[in-house]
């Protein structure tokens, strides 16, 4: 089970753009073993899949000039037009 595990959280640490959610819904799977496969994967793993959960548990922010700078898409577009 232990090399399975291993096997399966390379792969999906290794896809562009692996999401905290995609290591997750692989690794839940490997729970009761998860100290086992921790100590498989090198620490640069690791720390990618700390990274991973830090970057899911922070809030998402709207900046000044995203959504809501465009919610009035017809004064956008005569802005736009005039410029």
């Amino acid at each position: 089970m232990l090399p399975q595990a291993v096997s399966d959280i390379r792969q999906v640490l290794a896809k562009p753009g692996c999401t905290w959610q995609e290591f997750w819904a692989v690794a839940q799977e490997y729970e009761v073993i998860k100290s086992d496969y921790l100590a498989e994967l090198t620490t640069q793993k690791t720390d990618f899949i700390t990274a991973l959960q830090n970057a899911s548990l922070q809030p998402r922010t709207i900046g000044i000039g995203s959504i809501v700078a465009h919610a009035d898409t017809i004064l956008c577009m005569s802005r736009e037009v005039k410029l």
